[in-house]
């Protein structure tokens, strides 16, 4: 399951603000006394829990564990896996992989917010009535990603009738934006009874090895999981052996096993199971606890080899979630280290420098970096180099050596056989940026369209708004406002459209800021607020005069593939189309600066597309990872594809019948998707491989079918009669059509 691209329609959007979020606390006395707090018939079958006591020990522990008991898959691993076996070239991989997830935007919040959706949907199925939190014990963490799903959870559940409950024993501390509030005081003073020293709910297998060692005030629920009363926690276990030697033999409860290890650990011995784990935190989006165990590990390693590996990769990792001021803190390696780890350290220790503003220290390190690392044995991951080498350089003041380096990755990319698109995007976009800056506008716009075509089908929601931000940047610069004017309109529209704005691509986010790169979350009311003040500024330059708006509270921007029903009008005109309904659609976000953004944005449709005046939803549809419909021809097929029959297109207005929309389809032509990279075609079957972003793709038969005859076929008629006009076949087009695999059009 590609996870952060899922949409479910199943329950309505979350609406998110930056205010505080309100939950109910109680303390713990006994499962009794909670059971009749929370108005529950039984416990064990109205209530899920999650236990944070010892803290996470998992990537989205709370997701986990009430994924588990709600018998529904929990998301696949969403990084890559940062370990002890990728230094060579094959991190290449790695780093493609980093750089689609980091485009894509915030891991962790996309999973966050749409295992919330699946697991409203669950809660409400299984007449589930509260969600039980216990917090961690002092000296333990929340985790960012438990916070932001608890946060967003308790903000979905407003609209059914389960809550969250905080179970409170040891004077937990909570998120500085949570205000939690008791209604009822402890009767008693509660005495720390038991030392239960495994973290978590224990599941079914794991409780079945440890009958006997539970405690007999444990709570059992329906479906197996056991939960350790909060008063067994508090204890130091005087025989953590025995229970570590019962966690040895369940193979899933691994991530349990490190808690143990870490406070066994007296030399070298588990090293390489404690960085396999942190590998696999890290890919889960445990990203503290990876680099709590692998901070742990370095204390106790003795082996200079060893301790390189492990140290490499908490950099790595470093890297990738942009805390770039440790990075930069690391020390440098030792001199007899193999060639290889002392060019990924000193990398990893000059990026951290040029992106915390230090390009001048940076430099002869970066030098260093070069030197050791070998272009002919690792000639992807050297290109890698010589394009953060550039950046240096250019902020050094040495324009032409920034140049150069991109030059040279621009040639070496040209004597490929297989095309390496993730490097060729970023030297086309840093080439840009190049030329942008020296004030050569052309070769500019020349480079910024070869590397947003790479993404061509296949543009997430970051791609989308920093393709149309570039080219309004650009085109105020060479004069042309008109042009302008409908590339930060756009902007704007699909800043309103996303539903997980909070996820935007950092890179992104400090282009529109104009700030620094940060680990720190975004600013939805920051991005919007510039977002605004860029399109105000340019409706002042082409002296447009707009009507004032009231209230900005029943007007809503979606995409078109979340809309419940189909729109009601499609409305368009030269360079941009859209599509409305009268139905009111709940706003993602609610904010000052977000709503004023969406008052104002919808005040210039109504001024370009008056028509829009009677609707109050706005769904715009990217055509598949492409763009909003620019023409009357792409807006017929967004209307063709959604069923929407009534189109204005600037003075002209269209009806069709479902008979005509229908005769259209059919003439439609069908051609291979610009998003497929390569194709690999075995005896048996057919696997795509994509450009960016998706994840190698198995055909099934009648995919296979079409795929390999599409050149035979002149339209969507053609291949219709092929299959004697069955009308399964063209749900099959349009399934191939959202997989990326086809592209339909007039």
């Amino acid at each position: 399951m590609e996870f952060a691209e899922v949409i479910n329609k199943d329950t309505p959007v979350i609406s998110r603000s930056n205010e505080t979020t309100f939950l109910k606390g109680f303390h713990f006395e006994s499962w009794d006394i909670l059971q009749k707090q929370l108005h529950v018939a039984c416990l064990s079958k109205e209530c899920l829990f999650s236990d944070l006591s010892l803290g996470a020990w998992k990537g989205h522990w709370v997701v986990h564990e009430l994924c588990t008991q709600l018998g529904i898959d929990v998301y696949e691993y969403l990084q890559p896996l940062i370990g002890v076996d990728n230094q060579g070239e094959e991190y290449a991989a790695v780093i493609s992989r980093l750089i689609d997830n980091e485009s894509t935007g915030d891991q962790n919040f996309i999973i966050a917010y749409e295992s919330c959706k699946r697991i409203i949907i669950e809660l409400v199925k299984q007449h589930i009535k509260c969600v039980v939190i216990i917090p961690p014990l002092p000296g333990y963490s929340w985790e960012p990603e438990n916070i932001e799903f608890i946060q967003l959870l308790s903000e979905g559940l407003k609209t059914t009738s389960c809550k969250i409950a905080l179970l409170n024993f040891a004077e937990a501390s909570f998120p500085s934006n949570w205000q939690v509030t008791f209604d009822f005081s402890p009767a008693n003073q509660m005495i720390p009874t038991g030392s239960f020293p495994i973290p978590g709910l224990i599941e079914g297998q794991l409780a079945s090895k440890l009958e006997e060692l539970i405690p007999s005030s444990s709570l059992f629920l329906s479906r197996g999981h056991v939960v350790i009363a909060p008063t067994e926690r508090t204890n130091e276990n005087s025989n953590p052996s025995l229970f570590y030697s019962r966690l040895k033999t369940v193979d899933s409860a691994s991530h349990l096993r490190v808690y143990f290890e870490i406070q066994r650990l007296r030399n070298d011995g588990e090293i390489g199971f404690l960085q396999w784990e942190a590998a696999k935190r890290f890919s889960e989006g445990g990203y503290a606890i990876a680099l709590r165990i692998l901070e742990a590990i370095r204390k106790k390693i003795l082996d200079k080899l060893k301790l390189a590996s492990v140290v490499s990769q908490i950099q790595n990792i470093r890297i990738a979630l942009m805390y770039f001021s440790e990075a930069a803190k690391e020390k440098a390696p030792h001199e007899d280290l193999p060639n290889e780890y002392k060019a990924t350290l000193y990398q990893s220790k000059a990026w951290g420098l040029v992106m915390t503003n230090r390009p001048h220290e940076a430099e002869p390190i970066f030098e260093l970096a070069r030197k050791y690392l070998s272009k002919t044995k690792y000639p992807r991951v050297y290109l890698y180099l010589l394009n953060i080498s550039a950046l240096n350089k250019l902020k050094i003041g040495d324009l032409d050596s920034a140049f150069g380096f991109e030059r040279e990755i621009e040639n070496k990319l040209a004597l490929q056989k297989n095309i390496d698109w993730h490097i060729l995007y970023i030297n086309s976009i840093n080439q840009a940026r190049l030329y942008k800056k020296i004030k050569d506008y052309k070769l500019a716009q020349t480079y910024y369209l070869k590397a947003f075509e790479v993404n061509n089908s296949l543009k997430v929601e970051s791609d989308l708004l920093y393709f149309n931000f570039c080219f309004a940047q650009l085109e105020e610069l060479k004069g042309n406002n008109n042009r302008a004017f409908i590339f930060w309109l756009r902007s704007s529209i699909h800043w309103l459209s996303n539903e997980h704005p909070e996820a935007l691509a950092p890179r992104v986010a400090q282009a529109i800021l104009g700030s620094g790169l940060s680990s720190k979350g975004v600013s939805v009311e920051s991005i919007s607020i510039q977002l605004e003040n860029a399109l105000r500024s340019i409706c002042q330059k082409m002296d447009l005069v707009f009507e004032d708006f009231e209230s900005s509270g029943t007007i809503s921007f979606s995409r078109i593939d979340r809309a419940d029903e189909n729109p009601e009008i499609a409305l368009g005109t030269a360079g941009l189309g859209i599509m409305a309904s009268s139905k009111v659609v709940r706003s993602v976000y609610n904010g000052l600066g977000y709503n004023s953004l969406k008052g104002l944005t919808y005040r210039i449709l109504c001024l370009i597309l008056p028509e829009l005046k009677n609707y109050t939803t706005v769904f715009s549809d990217s055509q598949f990872g492409n763009e909003l419909p620019v023409s009357s021809q792409e807006l017929l097929s967004s209307c063709i594809r959604y069923q929407v029959s009534k189109i204005i297109f600037g003075e002209k207005k269209y009806f069709f019948t479902h008979k005509e929309q229908f005769d259209f389809l059919l003439s439609s032509k069908v051609r291979i998707s610009q998003a497929i990279a390569s194709i690999d075609r075995g005896e048996n079957q057919i696997i795509v491989y994509f450009k960016r972003y998706r994840r190698p793709m198995k055909l099934s038969e009648i995919e296979k079918m079409i795929l390999e005859n599409i050149h035979l076929y002149s339209n969507v008629r053609s291949i219709y009669e092929a299959y004697k006009k069955d009308d399964s076949i063209l749900k099959v087009l349009r399934r191939m059509e959202e997989k990326r695999l086809i592209t339909i059009f007039l």
